[in-house]
């Protein structure tokens, strides 16, 4: 199987694999934008503090980006796991 990465500006690790065994992530393949809307719910307090991002941009990312993320989780993980032996 190939090799898996993926990352960001500020943080250059946010998933790798090694072989074909080990599949690291440091991020939340599994959510959708339903799902995430829990979450801001859950933790509007927490982000309210943190100011940025605010709820309110937390929520229009995820109405643009939300869909193809929850995609691409999905993919990111079907292909890990039919890669296994």
């Amino acid at each position: 199987p190939r090799a898996m990465r993926a990352w960001t500006a500020p943080t250059k690790k946010q998933a790798f694999s090694i072989g074909r065994h080990a599949l690291a992530v440091q991020f939340h393949a599994e959510v959708a934008p339903k799902g995430f809307e829990r979450w801001l719910i859950g933790h509007t307090l927490e982000i309210t503090l943190n100011k940025k991002p605010t709820v309110e941009e937390l929520r229009r990312d995820t109405a643009k980006w939300g869909a193809e993320c929850a995609t691409q989780g999905r993919r990111l993980m079907s292909e890990w796991l039919d890669a296994l032996p």
